[in-house]
């Protein structure tokens, strides 16, 4: 997916790879790299639970799943209608989510 001035992710991690300092980001990036291309047919998928997410609160106890009213009130207040496979595909995508923030050093901070 290109970034705001149209340079393709890829070009953009082939960049970052010619410039890797450490073997270790040397392998990510080069991991990142052999990863499949986003499918853009889902790319307002993937922008709607960024949308949810973000607005997705956590408590002490840490992130929490976004829930039924959550999806309920995005498509009250975006007009939007989710097919069945959709509302599944968002709680996989937040499955997946919140697994990775639990793992001990989760997070953003070990991305």
């Amino acid at each position: 997916m290109p970034d705001e001035e149209g340079v393709p992710y890829k070009e953009t991690l082939e960049g970052l790879l010619g410039r890797a300092r450490t073997p270790e980001r040397r392998a990510e990036i080069e991991a990142e790299l052999q990863m499949p291309t986003f499918p853009m047919e889902v790319e307002y998928l993937w922008n709607d639970y960024l949308r949810l997410r973000s607005r997705k609160v956590g408590n002490e106890m840490g992130v929490v799943p976004i829930e039924w009213a959550d999806f309920h009130a995005f498509m009250a207040v975006f007009r939007r209608r989710y097919d069945p496979w959709e509302l599944q595909t968002l709680e996989a995508i937040d499955r997946v989510y919140l697994a990775q923030m639990r793992k001990p050093n989760g997070g953003p901070e070990s991305a």
